[in-house]
């Protein structure tokens, strides 16, 4: 990109490392110690823009009914304080969540973006008769701005632009069928 600008998008293995086992909800992790110092490192030495995490595992709606697959809070602090984007899927249905982090002791205070978009093949109404968007408003928190789910098969598309000041703008678009754009951010 002009002017030295760069994005960077990290994709951590969620899965290999996690530990749930434990029943305190404090000793649960989706990354191993050795994943962390090398996702800090990159973030800490790297001059890039922008950082965009992609996550098979949603990252704002951590109150999930079913808690088997949530971010740790631990986690969850140390990895916001970086100024990061979150993409994220797994879930069937898409969604643009974003808190001004509040919630997070070691937060600098920004609003993190979450983009969900997951159901390319496979969509939460087809699965749950219709019933899909009523229960995603009761079990996602409301201290998060959100976009209405989308319940259709969909895909992002994420477009980055530097604009005339010299600061990186990025654009995400919701799509569906015959390239429909759902929602725009």
């Amino acid at each position: 990109m002009k002017n030295g600008h760069s994005a960077r998008l990290i994709l951590p293995d969620l899965r290999y490392n996690k530990d749930t086992s434990s029943n305190d909800e404090d000793d649960h992790r989706l990354m191993s110690e050795d994943q962390w110092l090398w996702l800090e490192e990159i973030m800490r030495s790297s001059e890039d823009s922008v950082y965009l995490i992609g996550s098979g595992i949603q990252f704002l709606t951590s109150n999930r009914v079913l808690r088997f697959e949530v971010w740790p809070v631990r986690e969850m602090e140390r990895l916001v304080k970086h100024g990061v984007v979150l993409i994220s899927g797994d879930v069937h249905h898409a969604q643009i969540l974003t808190s001004n982090c509040s919630p997070f002791e070691s937060a600098p205070g920004y609003n993190l973006l979450e983009v969900t978009t997951s159901g390319i093949t496979h969509t939460c109404d087809k699965n749950i008769l219709g019933m899909c968007s009523p229960f995603l408003d009761l079990i996602t928190p409301k201290w998060i701005y959100k976009t209405e789910p989308i319940v259709d098969y969909n895909y992002m598309v994420l477009k980055l632009k530097e604009e005339e000041d010299g600061d990186l703008s990025l654009q995400f678009q919701l799509k569906g069928d015959e390239q429909r754009t759902f929602q725009t951010l």
